[in-house]
């Protein structure tokens, strides 16, 4: 099913961005050659402290709260089968001395280069699990090459941009400040804003003003902003942690004052959106409270307030996505079920099957596709008395037994579309059959 598949790439991704890297000054001394003034932001990843198996935990226990229950025990062994090819490409990527990820992103089209940190190691051991997973995680053409202690991956566009005599290396001690502030932590993230991105700031602080907003001073974000760093914790002991940098302790009050003003207008402009996307928004809200030290603006996220996010933000968007792709697995199945009529008819003068078991022993239509991929129940064959020649788009070839979670059910029709019914239209659907039933003098069906 797709919705497994993405599951597993997501973990995977998951797990190749929580991977890789020791805050040391070593491998940031590694960087220095490919960092200059057009540098945006740097991800910087841990591969000695983090725990495939955890993460599995974490996320099976998420879908266990949210899942379709007919469908955790299917999902959770893709999982589980994800967590051991992510745990065995770790391990041969520590063998062949790996020590730190990183990927730098630039103001330039937002180009993105890849740099793995492993010190004395096997070059080419190195570049080919990395091939294998790049393989998995279906990224494309990508280019690898070592240069000394480091590996460089990224497509051939942006390797011939890094690699050429026009490219110049700066330094940005910033960018290595923002680092230093969240030293240790598995993932590391530091952002430095340029000129463009300070200037869209103060586009949108001016845009806040126009809307009355009370802010404090003309133009916080360009005066004050210096750099935001963020430390993240993965399983079993998840933290987040934001570190605004400012210019002093007077404009980190200032900027905090600002801050809040900005959400009281969010607060005001999320109350128009749908209720899922508003509670999200709400949630999210929420967690923007910062304390200021000193010239720092910090906030941080425990254990106990990521979980409350996954249960108000990450458990709904599942759920919605599990329903959605079940939805689609599940007309996706009732058009299979119409198409083969349609084929099994052209050779039988028109007729319609007088049972489903027909058409797998003739058609050969697997047997799964004959059920619901939520509830697992048979769907209802309602077209067993009459035949193609008769029919029109009010009259009904098959549908789901026992409605969905939102009361939905998928309809196939005899025209050979398929339509996800809302629960309020469905006994219409059935009304809409039975007058063409009686128009054809055929025995009206009641609902099963």
């Amino acid at each position: 099913m797709k919705y497994q598949k993405n599951i597993t790439i997501v973990l995977l991704c998951l797990s190749l961005l929580a991977n890789l890297a020791i805050a040391t000054a070593n491998d940031a001394k590694a960087i220095e050659k490919y960092v200059n003034e057009k540098t945006l932001a740097v991800l910087k990843i841990d591969i000695e402290r983090f725990d495939t198996k955890a993460i599995a935990d974490k996320a099976l226990a998420v879908l266990k709260r949210f899942a379709p229950e007919a469908h955790y025990e299917e999902i959770s062994a893709q999982i589980q089968d994800g967590q051991k090819l992510i745990a065995k490409q770790i391990s041969n990527l520590k063998n062949a001395g790996a020590q730190s990820f990183y990927v730098l992103a630039n103001t330039e089209d937002l180009e993105m280069m890849c740099i793995l940190y492993a010190p004395g190691a096997d070059g080419p051991k190195i570049i080919k699990v990395m091939e294998q997973l790049t393989d998995i995680l279906d990224m494309g053409r990508v280019q690898m090459r070592q240069d000394g202690d480091i590996v460089l991956l990224a497509v051939k566009r942006i390797m011939d941009n890094y690699l050429s005599a026009d490219f110049k290396a700066s330094p940005r001690p910033q960018l290595f400040q923002a680092f230093a502030a969240v030293q240790g932590a598995p993932i590391q993230f530091a952002f430095i804003p340029s000129d463009d991105i300070l200037r869209v700031m103060d586009s949108t602080i001016n845009m806040f003003a126009v809307n009355k907003v009370n802010l404090s001073s003309e133009r916080p974000f360009s005066q004050n902003y210096k750099w935001n760093a963020v430390a993240i914790t993965l399983p079993p002991n998840m933290s987040f942690q934001s570190i605004i940098k400012t210019s002093s302790p007077d404009a980190a009050k200032t900027f905090n004052v600002d801050a809040k003003a900005i959400v009281k207008l969010a607060e005001m402009q999320i109350a128009q959106l749908p209720d899922l996307e508003k509670n999200i928004a709400s949630q999210i809200i929420k967690t923007l409270v910062f304390k200021q030290q000193g010239d720092l603006l910090v906030m941080t996220l425990s254990a106990e307030k990521i979980d409350s996010l996954i249960n108000e933000i990450i458990g709904p968007i599942i759920k919605k996505e599990f329903n959605l792709a079940v939805d689609k697995r599940c007309m996706t199945n009732l058009k299979q079920v119409a198409i083969s009529m349609f084929v099994w008819s052209a050779d039988h003068q028109d007729k319609w099957p007088t049972s489903f078991e027909i058409l797998i022993s003739e058609v050969q239509l697997g047997s799964e596709i004959l059920n619901c991929p939520l509830t697992k129940e048979k769907y209802v064959y309602r077209a067993s008395d009459f035949g193609k020649a008769q029919a029109d788009s009010r009259m009904i070839l098959a549908y789901d037994r026992i409605p969905h979670e939102d009361g939905s059910r998928c309809v196939a029709f005899a025209d050979g579309h398929v339509e996800k019914v809302k629960k309020g239209h469905f006994a219409e659907c059935i009304a809409r059959d039975n007058e063409k039933r009686k128009e054809l003098n055929l025995p009206q069906k009641a609902l099963e």
